[in-house]
């Protein structure tokens, strides 16, 4: 390669980087397409909302309820918002009292509840053993779990 080819390749560089930062930015700036006049939209992270929309329309069920566990936002990435635009109304449970704060204000349909839930294991008279905890207390699985170890010894 001749000096002078690299040295115009060089300045084609130097212009069109430039150049081309600006188109970049200039897209972003453009208003968001419509929403589309078919179909729905997904709220949930990879779908999970149509999924289920699409057992319940299959199965033809047609009086929905849901148990959100760990709601967090109202409206991104949530599993219950879709069947929420749609009408129906369910239970929200979410640790967190600022966002119990926003899903009460964007979602006053649903039931929200300020509570964590989670497994642990814990001690219930009888030794170890798993138990649903959750802010109210803890309520064993303890009394099924105890029993299918004391048939084994």
């Amino acid at each position: 390669m001749r000096r002078k080819d690299f040295l115009i390749g060089m300045g084609g560089l130097a212009v069109g980087v430039p150049l081309g930062a600006v188109g970049a930015r200039s897209a972003l700036w453009l208003e968001p397409p419509p929403p589309p006049t078919h179909g729905h939209i997904s709220y949930a992270q990879a779908g999970e909302d149509m999924i289920v929309n699409l057992f319940f329309g299959h199965l033809k069920i047609k009086d929905i309820s849901y148990l959100d566990i760990g709601a967090y936002d109202p409206i991104l990435i949530n599993n219950t918002y879709f069947f929420y635009t749609q009408g129906y109304r369910g239970v929200l449970v979410e640790p967190n009292v600022a966002m119990c704060e926003k899903l009460r204000a964007v979602r006053p349909r649903d039931t929200t509840l300020e509570a964590g839930i989670g497994i642990v294991i814990a001690w219930v008279g009888l030794g170890w053993a798993p138990a649903v905890l959750s802010a109210v207390g803890i309520f064993t699985l303890a009394a099924f779990v105890m029993a299918g170890l004391r048939r084994r010894e």
